[in-house]
């Protein structure tokens, strides 16, 4: 795997409490950090820590396919929110966030040096969305968190065509690492 000590720009989806964020300042010194947490609680702590810093932009909505407001379970215990589309009364309370078109959002940057993605399944529909429009070879480094299609919105059928695009892609010279 590359190492980009040099990224101009990482994009932290699903920042959670900002726990990565200084050590991307260190790792990465030329960057500007976008942090994306949709959870209030989450984002808030962010705020407090690196809200004054003048190379980390926090962007308090949840990365997806269109503008708009979605909700989310609440994993209070696990830290783990994921979109759903009927209420299930295991979880203590939905959360309703507003979401953005990420495609949308990667368009505007020429080159992103390193994107960490773990947005709880919805990473599926949102790189599948950003390959069809070929905004892919933007990024130089990919470092993602699938989570099992089978658990998450009824997306098994997309985990094979997300796995062969990321492969292609990688073997065009991109660096990618899956947790």
């Amino acid at each position: 795997m590359k190492v980009n000590h040099g990224a101009k720009v990482v994009i932290l989806c699903g920042a959670c409490k900002g726990e990565d964020i200084q050590s991307y300042l260190e790792f990465c010194p030329k960057a500007t950090i976008y942090a994306i947490e949709p959870i209030p609680s989450n984002y808030r702590k962010i705020y407090a820590k690196f809200g004054s810093h003048k190379k980390v932009i926090v962007v308090p909505k949840a990365a997806w396919i269109e503008n708009g407001v979605k909700y989310m379970n609440d994993y209070t215990e696990s830290m783990s929110h994921s979109f759903y589309k009927k209420p299930n009364s295991k979880f203590k309370e939905a959360i309703q966030v507003e979401v953005f078109d990420f495609s949308e959002f990667l368009a505007t940057f020429n080159k992103v040096g390193i994107l960490r993605m773990d947005i709880e399944g919805a990473e599926y529909e949102v790189l599948l969305k950003c390959f069809r429009l070929q905004l892919m070879d933007r990024i130089e480094e990919i470092l993602i968190e699938v989570h099992s299609p089978k658990k998450v919105l009824g997306i098994a059928p997309l985990e094979p065509i997300l796995r062969k695009e990321l492969t292609a892609w990688a073997a065009r010279g991109g660096s990618l690492k899956y947790g």
